[in-house]
């Protein structure tokens, strides 16, 4: 799975929103022609055991957009100014924390989640405003979006999982009934001297009552019924014999 800035702002949703945020993207420093920066995600915890934290957020995905930042981190500071901590938030292996300035924390994200590589310093916020309180007021209604596609996305993974599961169980219990099936079709020929698929077929209802016949003949269930009929051979073959002998009789006299 690519690492794009949605997936990361999945992690950023799912790690701080759990943790008792308010989470926005794209949060710019006011509203207007005010506006001349943003921060790609301000985080707001909302209870004062944690004095109202904020933490800022610059996303990077590309190497060469990280260079950029990395080569002017004093760009950080008009938003950087309304937070008390800050994060770069970038796919996992992207960058080493030492080319990253000490005061920032790092944010990594792989396929299955986010964690912090290394906290940031606490710098209390210097600012605060209307015009800020506004900005990120409006963009908090995005919360949801990013929250809800990464929790849908993780039931979708866990739904495809069962299902392949079960579908791999399923094909396996068909190829042992296969192979089962398979054997008895070569023990049968190999029994019968003939490949079943050259049998004639035009007459199924003749072939039924052969293969009765056999079974019957052949003993299993029917195995009584060979005794009784050479009990039957056996009788016609008395009386015939008795008819005969009187018939002789009858001749003679």
């Amino acid at each position: 799975m690519t690492v794009d800035a949605r997936r990361i702002q999945h992690a950023i949703a799912d790690k701080f929103r759990g943790d008792g945020f308010l989470v926005a993207f794209e949060v710019r420093n006011s509203t207007g022609s005010n506006a001349n920066r943003a921060a790609d995600a301000i985080a707001v915890h909302q209870w004062p055991s944690r004095q109202w934290a904020i933490h800022g957020f610059e996303i990077k995905v590309s190497r060469s957009d990280l260079a950029r930042e990395l080569a002017n981190p004093k760009k950080a500071d008009v938003m950087w100014q309304y937070c008390d901590y800050w994060w770069l938030a970038v796919p996992q292996g992207l960058v080493s924390a030492r080319d990253v300035p000490e005061d920032w924390g790092i944010f990594t994200v792989g396929e299955d989640t986010g964690k912090a590589l290394r906290k940031p310093a606490f710098h209390k916020a210097t600012k605060f405003d209307r015009g800020f309180m506004v900005a990120f007021t409006r963009r908090i209604g995005d919360l949801n979006a990013p929250h809800v596609e990464a929790q849908v996305a993780r039931q979708q993974r866990a739904f495809d999982s069962q299902v392949g599961e079960a579908v791999e169980r399923r094909t396996r219990s068909l190829r042992q009934e296969l192979e089962g099936k398979t054997k008895w079709i070569a023990d049968f020929e190999e029994a019968l001297g003939q490949r079943f698929h050259d049998i004639t077929w035009e007459n199924p209802q003749r072939l039924a009552a052969q293969l009765q016949l056999a079974r019957m003949l052949g003993g299993d269930r029917y195995g009584s019924s060979l005794g009784s009929i050479e009990r039957t051979i056996e009788t016609l073959l008395a009386r015939i014999k008795g008819f005969r002998e009187e018939m002789e009789k009858a001749n003679a006299a």
